[in-house]
Formats: structure tokens, sequence, C-alpha cells
């Protein structure tokens, strides 16, 4: 019979300690083996039966009790079935159970979660080790009463150093049994751990609790670590950890059954799955689980900057607070501007809504894939256009495809995620897309509809709300990292919080001005005054700067005129600053910054600073640079001429440039085009010869690697065989070809190289035969 499995990938240990990297690699796998050996095993219990289910739903007592003592029979049967080599289950799993223990403390040793020393608390048999005291693991929670957690198991050495074995979670060790009760104590008492430790008691006991907590009126005291009491096992300890959590799942199995607040027949059955299968207290597989979580977390810990990793819990408390706030107000920004951040959102908004309407499907556009079989007009040949539905309805369509017979019509495949299209959808056919793409126009309507949008009151001040949440969070991740300092933040925070109209007269919010002419988009500038209006402090924002450091601080204006003249001889800071101005401004500054580089001397009026009435004036200005440079970006995308052209007119000019394209594909399939590149030829031909001359297969050593030095020079033998030696006339110095050394890399013995051998290999007619042959469609194959 065929089991489903959990999937698990299950990450490998690490290579290092190398000295018990076999050890717990092979555990690791026998705990996988286990898992999954286990999963099957345990499919096989018996469920919750339709007699079962309709005696608990009945009346008659006699007949419900039957039929729990009929299921916990088929219970205890499953457990004592003797199987093929008359060994019952139980049995069977106690010594799978305690390898499994020494296979964890192994991967956990190596993995460093569990010191070394601990492995005197895990011999091969509790007999070899009298030292050793086992001990199970109570709670109380009543006056009078001891609950156990079934399946826990303390083992302590005589010294005090304690390794406790909790079901789910796996094993732990402590220095001693005081500090282990002091531990479990405060889990219980911490939300996010109290459950793993509280699914070993039973059933009955959990609800007991969970009331507890839930009713408002009553008050669960915090567990203390005289609340945990150790009783020793004086029977076989794993024969023991196995009993208890038998009598676990029967008394579980009975408790559910017998549940007097469960009406629904379903839940009812679900309960009592859940009690026969115990999920995750039986081997491995929880604590395998639980290892791939802890495992992400070192990576994403790993992956974090370290300004992340070094910063205090408050400062990154209040970091997710202001990314809380921030994502709320983006949230809000979508809502409402979504569509019109581009073209292709645009356009698939349009097409989903219109789709649902019309064929009552919710489809999303970017999933459905339109393949056309098209033909040149010239050649007949064919050519494949494979898009979405998003970049079909944005370019429109050919000339003549809605008519009969077109290639769109009659040579279109519509998938979806690759797939067919189900019967359902059968009214989704190029005939009904030529319609409602040539009716919704979407690229022509796009810009018009993007102006309005970003034009409106309600939406510009989202805007600003958003920039001002922004610029919050990036100060204070910029006060974290050290870029600003405490004060600058708080400057920042008054002029952007919800008090900003009403901030210091010496705080100023100021835009930044390039040759008198270029508004920065995204370049803001806080300013602090003293009482004589002297410049006391100004911190710069470059919001998507490259380098992902957005705040800068400085003195003086001439400090902050020294940064952005500096940005000059980067490449990717000049594009930053062409990026914030319309796309016609462009090549005029991107010609002043190139100067500029060359010869850092700015003019006097290079920067100047943009007032503002308060902050809210500022940002608005700020965001309203931003909307400009959006619209003109989409002008530039679709131009004026574009749009004035008619809809015929831009089919025809889309039906050319696919023509194009499907040509220039259909030449570059045939085989005569694949020519390799120079280079590529060279080094291939290279490492041919060099194999010759030191008798090995082509491919064996890199040419790059084999240099030759003479009296002349130093090159490799991919260079000499490409431009080949200096062969000059020179009565001091011997050339290549008589007098030469010769290295390469760890392993290759070029011992059989000689300067004649070397230098011959370089010389003759071959190299431009092979290219002409190649031109002239000749297979290289066939050359000498």
């Amino acid at each position: 019979m065929t089991q489903t499995l959990s999937s698990l990938a299950i990450t490998p240990t690490p290579l290092k300690p190398a000295d018990t990297w076999p050890a717990a690699s092979a555990a690791l796998k026998r705990l996988d083996e286990l898992r999954t050996l286990l999963t099957i095993e345990l499919k096989a219990q018996p469920g919750p039966g339709e007699a079962l289910l309709t005696a608990l739903g009945g009346a008659d007592v006699s007949e419900r009790e039957l039929e729990i003592f009929s299921l916990l029979q088929q219970t205890d049967d499953y457990w004592t079935d003797p199987g093929k080599n008359a060994e019952s289950r139980r049995d069977r799993l106690v010594p799978a159970l305690q390898r499994a223990l020494r296979d964890e403390a192994s991967v956990r040793i190596h993995e460093r979660d569990l010191e070394s020393g601990y492995l005197v608390c895990l011999p091969d048999s509790p007999d070899q080790s009298p030292a050793l005291t086992y001990a199970s693991l109570h709670v109380q929670l009543h006056d009078d009463e001891h609950v156990e957690m079934a399946g826990a198991l303390a083992i302590s050495e005589e010294q005090g150093r304690t390794l406790l074995m909790l079901p789910g979670l796996g094993i732990m060790g402590f220095a001693t049994q005081a500090l282990m009760l002091a531990t479990l104590a405060r889990w219980l008492n911490t939300a996010t751990l109290q459950d793993a430790l509280l699914n070993t008691m039973e059933r009955r006991h959990q609800d007991q609790l969970f009331k507890i907590i839930q009713d408002a009126d009553l008050y669960l005291e915090p567990f203390k670590a005289e609340d945990l009491q150790l009783q020793p096992v004086t029977t076989t300890p794993f024969m023991h950890v196995l009993d208890r959590l038998l009598n676990k799942q029967r008394n579980d199995i009975r408790h559910a059954c017998e549940r007097p607040d469960t009406e629904d027949r379903a839940t009812r059955q679900a309960l009592i799955q859940a009690a026969i299968d115990m999920r995750g207290l039986l081997g491995p597989a929880y604590m395998l689980e639980l290892r791939e979580l802890t495992n992400r977390q070192r990576q994403y810990h790993r992956s974090l900057p370290d300004w992340m990793k070094i910063a205090s819990e408050a400062d990154l408390q209040t970091y997710a607070w202001h990314l809380r706030h921030y994502d709320e107000a983006h949230a809000a920004m979508l809502s409402v501007l979504g569509s019109a951040a581009s073209p292709e959102h645009f356009a698939e908004a349009r097409l989903r809504t219109r789709l649902a309407d019309d064929l009552g499907h919710d489809l999303d556009p970017r999933a459905l894939t339109i393949d056309t079989r098209r033909t040149l007009p010239s050649t007949s040949e064919t050519y494949r256009v494979t898009c979405s539905l998003v970049e079909l309805a944005l370019y429109s369509l050919h000339p003549e495809d809605e008519s009969a017979g077109s290639d769109f019509l009659d040579h279109t495949v519509i998938t979806l995620d690759g797939k067919p299209l189900d019967a359902a959808c059968s009214a989704l056919n190029p005939a009904y897309l030529a319609g409602v793409i040539d009716e919704l126009d979407l690229r022509a309507e796009f810009g018009e509809f993007q102006r309005k949008a970003y034009q409106q009151e309600h939406n510009r001040q989202m805007l600003c709300a958003l920039a001002r949440t922004r610029l919050t969070a990036q100060g204070w991740a910029a006060k974290m990292q050290g870029h600003i300092q405490p004060g600058d933040f708080a400057m920042v925070a008054a002029l952007t919080g919800p008090a900003a109209r009403a901030s210091d007269p010496a705080l100023r919010v100021q835009q930044i001005k390039l040759n008198n002419r270029n508004v920065m988009a995204r370049l803001l500038v806080f300013r602090k005054q003293g009482a004589e209006g002297r410049t006391q402090r100004l911190i710069m924002v470059a919001t998507d700067a490259p380098g992902q450091q957005y705040f800068k601080a400085f003195d003086t204006e001439t400090q902050l005129l020294h940064e952005v003249v500096g940005w000059t001889a980067s490449p990717s800071m000049v594009n930053y600053l062409l990026d914030q101005v319309e796309v016609d401004a462009r090549a005029a500054l991107a010609e002043q910054l190139t100067a500029l580089a060359l010869k850092p001397q700015p003019s006097k009026d290079f920067i100047q600073f943009i007032d503002h009435a308060d902050c809210e004036s500022a940002l608005r200005r700020f965001t309203d640079e931003q909307t400009r440079i959006l619209l003109s970006e989409q002008a530039r995308h679709t131009p004026d001429w574009y749009l004035r052209a008619s809809r015929a007119q831009r089919r025809e000019l889309l039906a050319l440039e696919q023509a194009i394209g499907g040509a220039l594909d259909n030449y570059q399939a045939q085989p005569h085009t694949g020519v390799k590149p120079f280079k590529d030829y060279v080094h291939q031909r290279a490492s041919q010869q060099i194999g010759k001359l030191l008798n090995v297969p082509a491919g064996t050593v890199d040419p790059d690697l084999i240099v030759i030095t003479t009296e002349r020079e130093t090159l490799t033998y991919t260079d000499m065989l490409l431009n080949g030696y200096d062969d000059s006339i020179d009565p001091l110095r011997a050339s290549a070809a008589t007098n030469a050394t010769f290295s390469g890399p760890e392993g290759i013995d070029v011992s059989a190289l000689s300067a004649a051998a070397v230098a011959g290999s370089v010389r003759g007619q071959w190299l431009p035969l092979q290219v002409r042959c190649a031109v002239s469609g000749w297979r290289t194959s066939t050359l000498p």
C-alpha cells in the first residue's frame, strides 16, 4: 500500500568539526529513516469507526461503553501484535527510541547544541552505568495532584549533570537538576513554549488549564520550580517512557470519546483521531522539524546586517513599530494607487475585472499565456509570438487579427499556468480576447488614468503620509546603523512627527536644486539653525540611493556640497541623480555632471536650498516632484507620437516589429550562424594544441595556466597562440623559439615542453583557415 509521508527536507549536518561529522551524518540519516518508518507504521493504527461514532451520538450508555472498549482493545492489539518476528511493536519500538536518543545526541554535539560530556548520560545499556539515576517528570496543578509529563525522562549523574528527554522537543542538557526544574518552570510561564510542554500531559488536564487561561475571572498562578517534581524510575527507563506514552494515548482516547461538550460528529471524530495519533510524541519527527526551524532561524540571523545583530531589544522593537506603520501606509497607498503604478499593474487590474465580469472566473491575466504562430509576409516562414495576456493587451494586435482565417484566430493557443484551459473557460478564446483588447486599448488609456490618479487631492495626501512614515522608519534605522546621531534623529522625528506643523522654528525641511534648474525628486535636507540663524546641523536624506545609506549628517553646507560633488565620480550615483529629473532634462544634466567629475570645481549656485513653510509643504512638493518624474517616465515609454497615431498604424508598427524579430530568430536558428566567439574558439584550439604537446587529452589542461617565460616576455600559451611571440631581431635576448621556461598548475608535468616545440605549435596557417571554414559553413570538426 502506498503511504503519503510528510515532506521534510533534512538539512545535512555541517562538515565541521571534521572529527564528529561522519558519526553525526550517519546518525542524522538513521533519524530520518526512523521518522519515515514510524510515519508508515503509525498510519496502521485503528481509527474511530462508524459504529463508534454512531454509538457516541446515541443515548445507549452500554453500547457506547462497548464501542469505546472495542477501540481501546484494538489499540492494545496494535501495540502487542507480534508481527513477523514474534516481537510486538511495543518491544521493537523501545530499542529504536533508545538508539534515536543517542543519534540525536551525536547530531546535537556536532552542531554545538549539546556538550559532549552529556554522552555519559546515554550508555548503550542502563545497566552499564549504575551511577546514573532515571526519573520521570511531574507538574503540580493542584494542591494534592501531580500530573506526569508522559514520555519525559531525566537522566542524571552523580556530579549533577542532567540530560532531559522531552517528546517532540528532543534532548537538552542542564548542569544540575535544580537548574533544569527552574528552566522548565520558566518555560511553563512562557506562552510560546508552554504548549509544547503541556502537550505531554493527558488531554483532560490540558483542557482544564485551557479553561482557566481563557476565563477572565480565573487566574493561573505562575509555575515555580517547586511545582515540578522528579520521581525515580525503577523499571527499564525507555520501556517506562513508552508505556507512559501509551497510557496517555488510552486515556486521551477515552477522554475524547466521553467529552460532553462535543456534539458535532466530525469534531468528535477529529478529537479521537488526534488522541490516537499523538502527533509529535512518538519518534524523532517533531524534533527534526524543530531542527529545521532552528536552522532557518540561524540562517536568517546570519543574513541580518551587523547593525541589527548588535542592536538592543528596545531599538529593534521600536524599529519594528516604525516598519509596521510604514507597511500600513504603503498598503493604504497601494489600495488606491496600485493600478496606477505602472502600465502592467493597470492592465492586470482592468483585465482581471473584465474577465470576472464577462466569464465569471477570477483569473490572473499574468498566468494566461498567449502563443501565436504567425507568418512572415515576404517568405511565408512562420515564427512564434508568446506573451502573457497583460503584455498582449498592452502591445495590442496585428492588422486584421479579428478577421476570419487570421493567424491570431486560427493559430493561437491559450494556456493557464502552462496547462490547457478547462472546459469551463471555453469562452476564453482568441476571438473573445481580440474584442476585449481592442475595446480596452490599455496602453493608450493608461497615461491619462495615471495622471488623474496621482493628482487627486486625497491620493496626494496619502503619498505625503507614506513619505512621512518612510522617513521616520529609515531615520531610526540610520540612527541604529550609526549614520546619524540620536540628536539627528530627534530633529528628523520632530519635523516628520504628528505635531510637525507646530515644530521648532529653528528646524526646517528643504529641497535641493542643482544648477539653478533641476529640483531633485529624492533629496531632502533637514536643517537646524541657532538663535543667530547660523546652521548647526544638516541631515541630507537620499531616498533609494545606492549603497543603502540614505541619511548623511553634516555640520556645514560646504561638507554637503563636497558630498554631492563626490557623487559625480560614481556611475551609480550619477544615474541616481539623473533619475531624479524629467527625461528631457537628463542629457543636459549628464553633461554638467561629467564635466564636474573631470574638474570638481562647482559653480557658486551648483546647489541651492529650497525653503518651505513647514514639513507638510516640503513633503507635498517632495512627492509632487516624484510624481512629475513618474509621469515623465511614462511619457517616454508611450510618447505622444504613438498616442497620436491611429489604432491601425499602431498595429502595423507592432506587426513590423514582431516580424523583424521573428525573421531574426529564424535566421539565428540556422546551423551556419552558430559560430563560437573568437576568444572561445582560440581557447579551444589552445587546449587541443597544449594537450598534444603534453600528450594528454584535449581539455585536460587549461592553456591559460601554462605560463611561458622568456628573456623578452612572459605570457600564457593561449596568449601566444592568439598574438604570437616576439621574434624580432635581438642579438642580446633569445626569443621563445630558442630559450624558454614553463610552469603550469599543480599536478601537471610540463617537462615534455620545449621552446622549439611550443613556438612551432603556434606557427602556420591553421587559425585563419579555420575561421574561413567556419564562415563558409563548414563543420569545425572536419578540420585537421
